[in-house]
């Protein structure tokens, strides 16, 4: 009589299936990890120029020093209602 040590077929491919999914999983975690340290990378740019564009518009308006509130206030917030300071 002969055993056959050998793994059932539909076993392996399943098994070759969950393998490429993990590959699959993996690479793209990579490339969104990659989107985000770009897109941090970006904003922070931006963000810098955006000092360099309000430091010299001051300077044409003859301030030294930025105003205590330098944010931007909206008549909205983020959630869209009217934001009660600005509204009285």
């Amino acid at each position: 009589m002969k055993t056959n040590s050998r793994k059932p077929e539909g076993r392996r491919r399943r098994n070759e299936r969950g393998f490429f999914a993990v590959i699959v999983m993996i690479t793209l975690l990579a490339l969104m990890m990659v989107f985000v340290a770009s897109n941090t990378g970006s904003l922070n740019q931006v963000s810098q120029e955006l000092r360099i564009v309000e430091r010299r518009q001051l300077q044409r308006a003859g301030l030294s020093e930025p105003p205590e509130n330098t944010t931007l206030q909206s008549p909205a917030n983020q959630t869209g209602f009217p934001n009660p300071q600005t509204a009285r």
